[in-house]
């Protein structure tokens, strides 16, 4: 199943995992966290959670359950990454679950777009191919 997914350049300070240096910490991302609970609709449940990609959040939209992933991929450039929850097979298909979806995703554009620091923002399917950097 594709999922949506964001790359945007913002200029954070990339601090490494202990055990993975090569993958976003959970100090480098509270940033992040900040982000996602701007919205009235978004409620975080547990995050920020150290992951071998890098930082996951999991969050509930209008009772459903969902998370996003953070990673970082190079020089100030973020990889998002939207997700329904673990075990949340119905919310797939029910329209108010994928209304709770999409409603996450217009929340994180509206999210990363208002931070005036951030440039180069991309959404496009798991599917598809990480955007180049733009020059």
């Amino acid at each position: 199943m594709t999922y949506r997914r964001a790359v945007f350049s913002f200029p954070e300070k990339f601090i490494g995992a202990i055990d993975q240096p090569e993958v976003a910490s959970i100090e480098c991302t509270k940033w992040f966290s900040d982000w996602l609970q701007s919205c009235d609709s978004v409620s975080l449940v547990s995050g920020p959670i150290q992951e071998d990609f890098g930082v996951a959040f999991k969050l509930r939209v209008d009772g459903y359950r969902f998370w996003v992933g953070l990673s970082w991929i190079d020089e100030n450039r973020w990889l998002v990454s939207v997700h329904h929850g673990d075990g949340t097979i119905l919310q797939r298909v029910l329209p108010s679950g994928r209304h709770g979806y999409q409603r996450l995703v217009d929340c994180l554009d509206w999210s990363i777009r208002s931070n005036v620091q951030v440039s180069d923002l991309s959404w496009f399917a798991s599917n598809e191919p990480i955007p180049s950097k733009h020059n």
